[in-house]
Formats: C-alpha cells, sequence, structure tokens
C-alpha cells in the first residue's frame, strides 16, 4: 500500500500557505489545487500535501518528506529555520533507524513535526536539489 495524501489543520491558513508554499517548492512541492478551504501541494499537478482548516488550534502531526542527498536535509533545515520553523533536531545521522537514516526536524507554525530525510549513505554523491525560491508575491 502507499499513502495517497496527508493533510494538516492549521489555525491560519493563509500564513501556513506561505510558509510551506516558501519550504516544500525546493523539494519540487507546487501549490496545485484549492478546495473547501483546504490547499494542495504536489508534483505533476497531483496533490499529496494539504493544509487548511482554522481557527480551531490543530492537533501537532509529525510528517517525514523524502529527499535525495544530505545536502537536501541541510538546505531544508537552513531555509526552515530563515521562515520562522523552530528547531526540533538538527541535522543527523540517526543510526537507530538505520545506518545511513540522516535527518533534520522543524517545527511549523502550528507546532506540527517536519523531518526530511535521506536515506542515502555519506559517499553519495551530494548533488543539491533543494534550495531557496522565491517566497509567493516575490517572483
Amino acid at each position: 500500500m502507499k499513502l495517497d495524501h496527508v493533510g494538516l489543520n492549521v489555525a491560519d491558513p493563509a500564513a501556513s500557505i506561505a510558509f510551506y508554499e516558501a519550504l516544500l517548492g525546493p523539494l519540487g512541492l507546487a501549490r496545485c489545487a484549492a478546495v473547501q478551504g483546504w490547499t494542495g501541494f504536489g508534483a505533476e499537478g497531483r496533490a499529496s500535501f494539504w493544509v487548511g482548516g482554522g481557527p480551531r488550534p490543530p492537533q501537532p502531526t509529525h510528517v517525514a518528506f523524502a529527499v535525495a542527498s544530505r545536502r537536501d536535509v541541510d538546505e531544508f533545515h537552513r531555509l526552515a529555520l530563515s521562515r520562522g520553523a523552530r528547531i526540533q533536531s538538527a541535522p543527523a545521522e540517526r543510526p537507530e533507524y538505520h545506518p545511513n537514516f540522516y535527518s533534520a526536524m522543524v517545527l511549523d507554525p502550528d507546532g506540527h513535526n517536519l523531518e526530511v530525510v535521506c536515506h542515502a549513505d555519506a559517499a553519495t554523491p551530494q548533488t543539491p536539489a533543494c534550495a531557496e525560491t522565491p517566497a509567493a508575491g516575490q517572483r
């Protein structure tokens, strides 16, 4: 079975859309859908990550995004902190999961735990796929 999509309830949808647009764009996920107060991000026009709801306080959730390189993990972490995310854990190897597990975690404005994970070993070429893109309205 493969996971189809995830939705996070957020207190301030407009702020969260801007936050996620800045962070998910470099991972190849763009804003591509809006349905009944929810905004979807995805690749190739297919939304797989949704934010919406408000104004009730959300229950924090953990979501992990897979990336191709350890440099992507480092760059996502740097970009997230520059956009106001709070640090949960710095980029590091986490051998308790498996020898090549490298991840970082941040908390979004609603306290959702966002993790970015690379499963490649340290010797894998580190071509970055994640780079900062202009925020909405700055393009």
